[in-house]
This record gives C-alpha cells, structure tokens and sequence, in this order.
C-alpha cells in the first residue's frame, strides 16, 4: 500500500506541475519597449573588450526584429511549448550576456538590464527578472540561494548532505584542498570565458558522474559518494571542484544554461570576504560552512585587487526536485518522453 501511495503522489505532483508550467505573461507595453529597445541599440558599436573573456556577438538586426515582432499584441499567448519558450529567453539572454560582458560599468547597463528581465516576467517567461537562464524547467523549486544556518532547505537528503560535508571540514576538506594546492598543474585557469581580468582557476577532482580521482582523493570520494547517495535523484553529484580565485578578477553577471542542476558551495579559504552577488541578495562564503546555490539566477563576483586568494569547493548537483518532476533537454529544451534522473519506484503486488 505504502508503494503505491508513493507512486500516487509522484503522479499527482506530476499532474500540478504540469497544469501550473507556464508563468502568467501579457501584452508588452509599446511605448515603453520601443523605448527600451532604442537605448539598448545605441549602444551597439560601444563595446568595450576586456583583457580576458570569450566575446560576446553583437546583436544585429534579426535580434531586434525578434523584438519587435515580440511587441504584437498577443505574442505571449503564443509562447505555449518548452521549446518556444526556451528560444524566448535565448533571444533575451542574448542581450543580457552582451550588456554584462561589453557595458559592465556603463551607468545604464544595470537598469537596462533590470528592464530587460522585466520584459521576460511581463511575457511570462521567467518568474524574477534575475533569472534569466534558457532551460527554464517551471517545475522546479527555485531560489538564488539558502544557507542552511538561517533557512529551511526543503529536501531532507540534500539537508544531510550540507551537514555531512561541513561536518568533515576539518578532516577530509581542508587535507584535500592542502593536498590540491601542492599537485603540480592540478589547477587550470577556468575555460568558461566569463572572467574578463585576473586569475580563476579550477581543480577538478570529480568532472564525470561516478568517477572520482581515488588514487590522490580517497577520502574526498569517499565522502562525495555518501552525498550522492543521499540525494534523491539517480545521478546526484554531477561535477565537483576546488575553484580559487586570484585578486583582481572579475566575473561577469551570468546565469547557468538550465535550472536542473543546481550548486553547493563551501567556504574553504576566503580571508579577505570576497563575495558573490547573486539576484537580490551576496554570498560571502565562511569557511567551513556550506550553502545552496541555484546560479540560474544572475551573479557576478569581483575580487579587489588587493584581497587574498579565495578557494571554495563546489559541487554540482541534479537539482532534487528531478526526483518527481519532468526533464527537459538540457540544450533544446523541450519535454523529455523519459527522466533520466527519477528513481523507478518498484510496483509490489499486494
């Protein structure tokens, strides 16, 4: 009976998410977004290329045509698939990426951007204007961030997660990051292209599920494999790494591709506070303590010239809610036929 209680509950919340997909859109303001789009146009041609950092293209005149048949009175009832609603948000992301990553520092680039976002929410594309990512799974639990010291983290697996790893900080952490520090190139500079000064470096000590760097590891993948046994999805731990940053570096605002995997970050060196400026709230990571991250949401990080080298260890995780949801493809975005990520709950006769 308890099985298929479970099974029952699995479908009904199956059955909600999928009513309530889609957020609420309307009509766009003409005015308003002929306005908005004429100030981010004059800005083309002013791109500014930072020493570092993979360049962003221009938008060029089918981005804006896409704009302005966007206005028509009833566009938003027409964004009714994932996969049309997942080409809407590339077509803004578009844009964000190239005000953040060629206009960081114009005065208008911020309230151009908060324009932006609020065209997306007014569309019924997103639910906050920071969360600009692609693959927008709206079954998900969403939040830019949860320290489990002052909030409720809502899966009991992940919550025993966050306290396992805090609770070996000191024996299996902190002799790995010392362990890391001295293996000679174990550090490459991170290739992702969205810092545009300084050094950000990454160690990857698990980059594919399952497979962990044992032999110069044992205790960390000890510990990693206990986190993903703990989480309910089938593949928990995706990736994980040391990530230190030098000073001086500056990360540009950016979001993940998808909401379905989310991050858990913990402080392991940071002397100098640096912090991470994430939607509407930071992140300063303490060391030893753990938080929740869903970098979904738009986050940026700059460390002054003069502050210490910062290291945490970052983990990425199938985001829990994959448990009972429905997945989309994690680059077109449409409705997956099967969840690669739900465990198979097993049918008992009674």
């Amino acid at each position: 009976m308890k099985c298929f209680l479970v099974i029952a509950v699995h479908m009904r919340m199956q059955s909600l998410a999928t009513e309530l997909r889609a957020y609420a859109g309307s009509d766009l303001d003409a005015k308003e977004d002929k306005q908005l789009v004429k100030e981010l146009k004059s800005l083309v041609g002013k791109e500014v290329q930072w020493p570092k950092g993979e360049p962003n293209d221009t938008p060029d005149r089918g981005t804006w045509k896409w704009f302005a048949a966007s206005r028509a009175p009833g566009f938003h009832k027409t964004l009714v698939s994932n996969r049309s609603r997942t080409e809407a948000r590339a077509q803004h992301v578009h844009v964000f990426e190239w005000l953040a990553r060629h206009h960081r520092g114009v005065a208008v680039q911020p309230e151009l951007s908060a324009r932006l976002g609020h065209r997306m929410v007014r569309l019924g594309l997103i639910p906050h204007r920071r969360q600009w990512c692609e693959i927008l799974n709206e079954q998900l639990a969403s939040f830019p961030l949860k320290d489990p010291a002052v909030d409720e983290i809502p899966w009991p697996g992940l919550r025993d997660a966050l306290q396992w790893l805090e609770g070996n900080f000191t024996n299996v952490m902190l002799p790995a990051y010392e362990r890391s520090y001295q293996m000679e190139n174990f550090y490459q500079e991170h290739n992702e292209g969205i810092h545009v000064t300084g050094q950000w470096e990454a160690a990857y000590f698990l980059s594919h599920p399952k497979k962990c760097k044992t032999a110069d590891f044992p205790e960390m993948c000890k510990l990693l494999n206990d986190v993903d046994g703990a989480l309910p999805t089938t593949v928990g731990v995706q990736q994980a790494r040391f990530a230190r940053m030098q000073p001086g570096t500056i990360v540009v605002e950016h979001t993940a591709d998808t909401n379905q995997r989310i991050k858990i970050h913990c402080g392991v060196v940071n002397p100098s506070g640096v912090t991470m400026e994430i939607a509407d709230t930071k992140l300063t990571w303490q060391e030893g303590r753990c938080y929740v991250v869903d970098d979904s949401y738009a986050h940026s990080i700059e460390a002054k010239s003069d502050a210490a080298a910062r290291t945490i260890l970052e983990l990425k995780i199938t985001h829990p809610d994959l448990a009972w949801a429905q997945a989309l493809h994690d680059d077109e975005g449409h409705l997956l036929e099967r969840n690669p990520y739900r465990k198979l709950v097993e049918r008992k006769e009674l």
